[in-house]
C-alpha cells in the first residue's frame, strides 16, 4: 500500500521543481506479453537540497543518470531516492521495467473474447508512478512530452496531439505535442485496436480556437456508441463553459475514450477523457442512461478548468475540483442539453448519496484532512462529490449567481496552470460578491453531518446543532395542487416564521440548500395526494427526496413509501422515476421485515407490471416491467419474472439481468446461461454469464473472489453482482466473524480498489431482524474486536452502521 504522504509532498514542493518530463514507453510487445514493459524518462529538475525522491511502484529501476553520470541511488517499495546531489538545475534520466495492471489502475491490460489487447491508464490520485517514475503529487505540474512505441495497427493516444509517426523496431513510434503544465495524475496513455469516430471540430472562445473532437471504443461495442449524442453534448458543453468561464480551452484536442474493466465512471484526463464502457448500452440507452452519460460528460468537461487548469495543492482540497465539477456539470446539463429538469434528478438521486454518506459514523468535512494518498482514495465519495455540489448550490444562493461566475473567472485568470488552496477561491468569490465568507466556509466546509430542518405550525425549525447560514425556498400549495405562494427564507438561527400559509407546504423547493428536510405533518398525512396533485417538478422532487430520507430514518414506513411510488411515480420520467423504482426495491428488500416482505413484494410487483401494461410510453413500459421483475425476485415469484421476459422492450443487457433474476427464483439454470453466452460470446456477455453463475452458486462465487488473486476487477464486479442478487441472508454468527477475519486477512494482498470490493462482499451486511432488537449475528459483528487498517476499518464501520439501520427499520414497522 502507498506511503506517499502529505509530509513528503510538502518537502518536495519546498526543495524541488520539475519543469519538464519526457516519457518514452515501449509497448511493442503488449499483444504477446502480460508482464512487463520498458520505460525511459527524462526530467528537468531544479533542486534546493542534495536529494531527489521520485515515486516508483510496481516496477524495477534499471539505471539512473544525473547530468550523464551515475549518482548514488536506491529504490525502496515506494520511491527512488537519488542522493549526494548539488543544488541547482539537473537532467535526471531513469530507465525502468514496469508492470501491466489488471486492477484498473496504472497501465491496465485487457484482452477481449477474440484475443484483442487493449491498454489504458488510470492514475488518480497517484498511480502514474506505476507506469513511469515521476513526482506523483498534484501541485507539481511540469510540461510533458510522450514518445510511445507500439504495434503498427494500433491507435495510440495521449493528452497531446500526435506530431509524428515513424517506423521503429517492432512497430511504430509516435511522438506527441508537449502539454501545458499538468499534474502527473492527469497524464494518460491509450493503446489498442480501438474504433475511432470523428465528431468534427468545435470553434469558438476569445481566441477563436479550433478543437478537434473524436470518440473511441472497443470494436465489439461500436454499434452501441451514441455518436450523435456525444457530438451534440460535447459541442454544447464547450459552448457553455467558454461563455461561463471566459477562459479558452487550453488542451488542444478533445478525445473521449470508452474503456473496459474501469474502476470509475470517467476520468478528466485533459485532451483524453476516459469513460467506463458500461455507459454503452447494447440495444440502446434509456433516457435515464442518456442523462447519466450526458451528466458525466459535462462533469469531466468542467474538470478541464476546475482540476486540470487549476489543481488542488493536495488531496485535502479534493472538493476544489470534484464538488465544482459535480455542481457545474449539472449547470451545464440544464443550460446546454435537453435535460432541463436535471436539478430534480440531483435532488432525488445524487443528493441522496450525500445524505447517506453524511449520516455515517465515518463522515468527514468537505474540506477533509488527508495525510496520504490511501486516505485520499477513500474520500472520492458522496461528501466530496454530491454534498460539495449541494453546498455550492447554497453558496450560489448566498453570494448570487453573477458573483459566483465572476469569482470563478477571476480564479482561473489568476491561477491558471498552478495549484491552489481553499483561500485562493474564497478570496476571488469575496471580491466578486462583496461578502465575507469566513463563517460560511467554517460552517459549511469544515463541519460534518447534514442540517436537519422541520416545517410545522407556520415556521421552519433547525433541529440540528449546526449554525450554517441557510437560504432556501418554501412552496405553498392548496390541496388541489394549485400554487399559492413561494417564499425565500433566510435562516441564521434556530427557527424562522413563514409569512405565507397553505394546506400543503414544501420545504426546500428548488433544492437550493443541503439539508435533511422533513415533510410537513399535513403533507406526510396526504403524501400520495400531494405528489399526484402538485404539477411543479421541483416541488415534487423535494417531496420525494424528503420522503426517502424519512424512510431511512424510520419516520415513514416502507409500505407507505411503496404505495406513494406506485400511485404517483407514473407521473415521473427518466432519472426521477427510475430512482424511485430502485428505492422501492430497497424499501422492500432491505427495510421490510422478512415476515411482511414477500407479501409486499408480490403486491408491488403485480402493480408495477399492471402499470407497465397500460403505459403508452415505451421507455416507461420497460422501466416498470424491469421493476416488477426485481420485486418479483425479492418475493420469489416465478410467474412475474417469466412474464417480463415475454416482451416489454428489454435490451440485451436487460435480458441478461432478467436471466439472473430467473436463476434466483429457480426458473433458469447454468445450461440456460451457457446457451445465452454461446449465442453472443463477447467480453460483456462473459461477465454477465459470471453474474448468473454467482446467483446460482453464491458461495462458490465468494470462494473464487477470495482465492483467485489474478481475477480482474470486472470479474469481481460481476461475481459480486450475482451474490447481491442472490441476497442470501447472513444468519450464522460464527460464519459472519469468519468472513470478517477473511476480509482483514486479504486486505493487504489486493490493491485498494479491489480490496474494497472484496471486503464489502465479505462483510455480513445482509442481516434481517429475527424479532429481537439485536439478532445474534449482528451482535457478533458488533463484538468483533480487531485492529484494522484505517481504510478497512472505515468500510467495516460503514457496512455495520447501514446494517444496524436496516434491522432497526425492520423492527420499527414489524410491530
Amino acid at each position: 500500500m502507498s506511503k506517499l504522504t502529505r509530509e513528503l509532498a510538502g518537502k518536495r514542493s519546498a526543495t524541488c521543481q520539475v519543469s519538464h518530463q519526457r516519457v518514452h514507453l515501449d509497448l511493442t510487445r503488449a499483444k504477446e506479453t502480460d508482464g512487463h514493459f520498458p520505460v525511459s524518462t527524462l526530467l528537468q529538475v531544479d533542486l534546493k537540497e542534495d536529494w531527489l525522491a521520485l515515486d516508483v511502484q510496481e516496477g524495477k529501476v534499471l539505471a539512473v543518470t544525473v547530468d550523464g553520470a551515475e549518482p548514488k541511488w536506491r529504490q525502496d517499495e515506494h520511491q527512488l531516492w537519488i542522493e549526494d546531489l548539488s543544488s541547482g538545475a539537473h537532467e535526471v534520466q531513469v530507465r525502468a521495467q514496469m508492470t501491466y495492471s489488471h486492477t484498473g489502475q496504472g497501465l491496465h491490460r485487457y484482452q477481449d473474447a477474440t484475443g484483442a489487447t487493449y491498454l489504458y491508464t488510470q492514475y488518480e490520485p497517484a498511480d502514474a508512478r506505476a507506469v513511469y517514475p515521476c513526482v506523483d503529487q498534484p501541485d507539481m505540474k511540469p510540461r510533458w512530452t510522450f514518445v510511445i512505441d507500439g504495434p503498427s495497427d494500433w491507435i495510440i493516444l495521449t493528452g497531446g496531439a500526435e506530431v509524428s509517426a515513424t517506423e521503429c523496431e517492432g512497430g511504430t513510434r509516435h511522438e506527441y505535442r508537449e502539454t501545458p503544465p499538468l499534474s502527473s495524475y492527469l497524464t494518460a496513455v491509450i493503446a489498442g485496436p480501438y474504433t475511432c469516430v470523428e465528431l468534427g471540430t468545435w470553434k469558438g472562445g476569445a481566441q477563436d480556437i479550433e478543437v478537434p473532437l473524436r470518440v473511441f471504443c472497443r470494436g465489439e461495442l461500436a454499434d452501441a456508441l451514441p455518436v450523435q449524442d456525444m457530438a451534440q453534448w460535447t459541442k454544447a458543453g464547450l459552448d457553455f463553459y467558454h461563455d461561463r468561464y471566459q477562459f479558452d480551452y487550453p488542451w488542444g484536442k478533445y478525445d473521449q475514450v470508452f474503456v473496459p474493466e474501469y474502476n470509475l465512471g470517467a476520468m478528466e484526463n485533459p485532451g483524453c477523457v476516459t469513460f467506463n464502457e458500461k455507459y454503452l448500452r447494447l440495444g440502446g440507452a434509456s433516457a435515464t442512461e442518456r442523462e447519466k452519460l450526458a451528466n458525466t460528460l459535462m462533469h469531466e468537461m468542467a474538470h478541464m478548468w476546475f482540476g486540470d487548469l487549476v489543481t488542488p495543492r493536495w488531496w485535502d482540497g479534493l472538493w476544489l475540483k470534484e464538488s465544482f465539477a459535480d455542481h457545474e456539470g449539472y449547470c451545464a446539463l440544464v443550460g446546454a442539453t435537453e435535460f432541463t429538469d436535471a436539478w430534480a434528478s440531483f435532488a432525488v438521486a445524487r443528493k441522496t448519496w450525500a445524505l447517506q454518506a453524511d449520516q455515517l459514523p465515518t463522515t468527514h468535512p468537505i474540506q477533509a484532512e488527508i495525510p496520504d494518498v490511501d486516505a485520499a482514495k477513500q474520500n472520492f465519495d458522496g461528501i466530496s462529490y454530491a454534498k460539495g455540489a449541494a453546498a455550492l448550490a447554497q453558496l450560489v444562493a448566498y453570494v448570487g449567481e453573477e458573483a459566483f461566475v465572476e469569482g470563478a473567472r477571476k480564479y482561473f485568470a489568476e491561477h491558471a496552470f498552478s495549484a491552489t488552496e481553499m483561500s485562493d477561491l474564497t478570496a476571488a468569490l469575496e471580491e466578486a460578491s462583496g461578502r465575507k465568507l469566513d463563517h460560511w466556509v467554517r460552517s459549511w466546509l469544515t463541519t460534518t453531518g447534514p442540517t436537519f430542518l422541520e416545517i410545522a405550525d407556520g415556521k421552519v425549525t433547525r433541529v440540528s446543532k449546526d449554525d450554517r447560514p441557510q437560504v432556501f425556498d418554501v412552496g405553498f400549495f392548496d390541496t388541489d395542487g394549485t400554487r399559492l405562494a413561494r417564499e425565500q427564507v433566510e435562516l441564521d438561527g434556530a427557527e424562522v416564521r413563514l409569512k405565507a400559509q397553505a394546506p400543503w407546504t414544501v420545504l426546500n423547493e428548488g433544492d437550493r440548500t443541503y439539508a435533511r428536510c422533513g415533510l410537513s405533518p399535513a403533507v406526510r398525512e396526504a403524501l400520495t395526494d400531494a405528489l399526484r396533485e402538485i404539477d411543479d417538478m421541483s416541488a415534487r422532487a423535494a417531496l420525494w427526496a424528503s420522503a426517502w430520507q424519512e424512510v431511512r430514518d424510520g419516520q415513514l414506513s416502507p409500505a407507505a413509501f411503496t404505495a406513494a411510488v406506485l400511485s404517483a411515480a407514473p407521473l415521473e420520467t427518466g432519472t426521477v422515476r427510475d430512482t424511485l423504482l430502485s428505492q422501492v426495491e430497497t424499501a422492500i428488500g432491505e427495510y421490510t421485515a422478512p415476515a411482511q416482505r414477500g407479501q409486499l413484494a408480490l403486491k408491488a410487483a403485480r402493480n408495477a407490471l399492471q402499470i407497465a401494461g397500460v403505459t403508452q410510453v415505451p421507455e416507461a413500459r420497460t422501466a416498470w416491467a424491469k421493476c416488477a421483475a426485481e420485486l418479483a425476485a425479492i418475493g420469489h415469484v416465478k410467474d412475474i419474472v417469466a412474464e417480463v421476459g415475454t416482451g416489454y422492450g428489454l435490451t440485451e443487457d436487460d435480458q441478461w439481468r432478467l436471466l439472473a433474476l430467473a436463476a434466483k427464483v429457480g426458473q433458469a439454470d447454468l445450461e440456460t446461461a451457457k446457451q445465452r453466452l454461446a449465442a453472443a460470446d463477447t467480453g460483456r456477455s462473459r461477465q454477465r454469464f459470471l453474474t448468473v453463475q454467482a446467483v446460482l452458486d453464491p458461495e462458490g462465487a465468494k470462494k473464487r473472489i477470495v482465492e483467485d488473486e489474478s481475477a480482474a476487477n470486472a470479474t469481481i464486479d460481476a461475481l459480486m453482482e450475482g451474490i447481491e442478487i442472490a441476497a442470501v441472508p447472513h444468519t450464522d454468527p460464527q460464519q459472519a466473524v469468519a468472513d470478517l477475519e477473511l476480509a482483514a486477512k486479504l486486505w493487504d494482498s489486493r490493491v485498494i480498489q479491489i480490496a474494497t470490493r472484496v471486503a464489502h462482499t465479505l462483510t455480513p451486511h445482509r442481516i434481517d431482524t429475527d424479532g429481537s432488537e439485536e439478532p445474534e449475528v449482528l451482535k457478533a459483528w458488533k463484538q468483533w474486536d480487531r485492529q484494522l487498517p484505517a481504510t478497512l476499518a472505515r468500510l467495516v464501520a460503514e457496512d455495520l452502521d447501514e446494517t444496524t439501520r436496516r434491522v432497526r427499520i425492520q423492527n420499527k414497522w414489524s410491530e
